[in-house]
């Protein structure tokens, strides 16, 4: 027997203030640097990417090193605008250390299309501005359709596909890449390329088997609700630790609320995404007497860690 080390721990307290600190922006460290792509080299790699996707004789007008520090994660990076001869402007953002683009913005091609292509065309558009842009092989497309999206109070129709790493063969929600763009007059216009990594995938063991995860959801959820279970499913993903099961255990009721206050607490559990079984159960009825119990009632997916058998998250259906 292998004793593995518990990977779930209690949701730390936080200021609201200390928790803005924790995600804020910061200076490089000058001995940082030597590891970084120099100024120079940030421009020429950016003015190559931005006239790989069709934007004609831009020049950079602003460049800014800066870097995020999150817990478990880091990131240096290059905030870039560039205009051209007729003053229309991209926001840009560039990986500090391999060059690679992080973002892209075109306001102006925040518009709805006004022509209508197949999934396969838009599939390849899509592939296409995914490979001028010189984006990573590592990423395979995982989804390309239609959708609204909400931009300065309007609904636009627009397309959008998603790139995600694969690791086997299941997708890592936060290693995504996201690209947004319309058809005008059969040219596409590009809206934005937002490449995002929301914590480190640590790739772990797969110990517990689906058996043994869907005894431990269905004891848990029997400590929350007297209410009969009509179905379960169950499937592997990797998954964020949140603390949905952890709030309903506790009693913590879900709202709204703005924060106001840089003396607010707040709870954050640790940033790590592993592989976990989400294991989904379902309810005919709810039977109840209060918003606690209801929250506790409701269909639910829990997170049950691969290797430990913990319970590090969930979700409501």
């Amino acid at each position: 027997y292998i004793a593995y080390e518990n990977v779930w721990k209690e949701p730390k307290q936080y200021t609201y203030a200390e928790l803005k600190n924790t995600i804020e922006q910061s200076n490089v460290m000058e001995e940082e640097k030597a590891n970084l792509i120099s100024e120079e080299e940030a421009k020429e790699k950016t003015l190559e990417i931005v006239n790989n996707l069709g934007y004609k004789n831009q020049e950079i007008t602003k460049i800014e090193l800066n870097q995020n520090k999150e817990e478990g994660y880091e990131e240096v990076y290059y905030s870039i605008e560039s205009k051209n001869n007729y003053n229309e402007n991209l926001k840009i953002s560039l990986d500090a250390v391999t060059g690679e683009l992080n973002f892209l913005e075109d306001e102006r091609n925040m518009t709805n299309s006004n022509n209508k292509v197949s999934i396969e065309q838009a599939t390849n558009i899509s592939n296409k501005i995914y490979n001028d842009a010189g984006l990573t092989q590592e990423y395979k497309m995982s989804s390309c359709q239609e959708e609204i999206r909400v931009y300065k109070g309007q609904d636009i129709e627009m397309w959008v596909s998603k790139y995600n790493k694969i690791y086997d063969n299941l997708i890592n929600p936060y290693e995504e890449i996201e690209i947004l763009f319309t058809i005008h007059n059969d040219e596409t216009k590009i809206a934005s390329i937002i490449k995002s990594k929301n914590g480190m995938y640590e790739d772990n063991e797969e110990v517990i088997t689906e058996n043994e995860a869907i005894e431990i959801a269905k004891n848990k959820e029997k400590e929350l609700t007297d209410n009969e279970v009509s179905k379960i499913d169950s499937t592997i993903g990797i998954r964020k630790f949140n603390k949905y099961i952890y709030d309903l255990e506790n009693n913590v009721v879900i709202n709204n609320e703005k924060v106001d206050s840089d003396d607010k607490m707040i709870a954050e559990t640790e940033n790590r995404v592993r592989k976990v079984w989400i294991i989904s159960i379902y309810h005919e009825e709810i039977e109840t007497d209060s918003i606690e119990n209801y929250l506790k009632s409701k269909d639910k997916s829990y997170y049950i860690d691969v290797t430990t058998g913990e319970i590090v998250g969930g979700s409501k259906i």
